[in-house]
C-alpha cells in the first residue's frame, strides 16, 4: 500500500520570495511574517500527523506533492513561488528533506470564501 499523508491549513500560503528582506549591511533575511507562517504550518502539520497517527517518510522515499491553494482574492503570489515556502515548512515533519520531492501539482482558485490551502504528499 502507498503511504499518503494528507493535511489542511485554514489560513493563506505564501511565498517564502516575498519575504526576503535586505538588511542594514546588505544581507538578506526572512520576514516576521514569513517565520510566523513556517512556524504554523510546522505546528499544524505535526498535530496533525499525531492525531492521524503518522510517521514522516523516511529519507530514501521518493515523493510527489500536490498543493490546493484557495484564495480571497486574485491577490497571492505567483503560482511558481508558493511551493517553496509550503515545501521547507514541512521539513522535518512530513519528510526529512524536501529534496526527496521529485513530483509536484500546484491549483490555485481564486476569489473563495477564504484563505486555505491543502497538501497531498505520497511515495512515489
Amino acid at each position: 500500500m502507498v503511504k499518503e499523508i494528507m493535511l489542511n491549513f485554514d489560513f493563506k500560503l505564501i511565498s517564502k520570495d516575498n519575504e526576503k528582506l535586505k538588511g542594514l549591511h546588505g544581507k538578506f533575511y526572512l520576514s516576521k511574517k514569513y517565520k510566523n507562517f513556517e512556524m504554523q504550518v510546522k505546528l499544524m502539520a505535526r498535530s496533525q500527523m499525531v492525531k492521524s497517527k503518522l510517521e514522516l517518510f523516511g529519507a530514501n522515499q521518493d515523493l510527489k506533492m500536490q498543493i490546493f491553494a484557495s484564495f480571497k482574492s486574485k491577490v497571492h503570489a505567483d503560482m511558481w513561488n508558493l511551493p517553496k515556502s509550503l515545501s521547507d515548512a514541512l521539513q522535518g515533519v512530513v519528510y526529512e528533506n524536501d529534496r526527496q520531492i521529485k513530483y509536484g501539482y500546484i491549483s490555485i482558485l481564486e476569489d473563495e470564501g477564504s484563505n486555505n490551502f491543502r497538501v497531498y504528499v505520497a511515495e512515489l
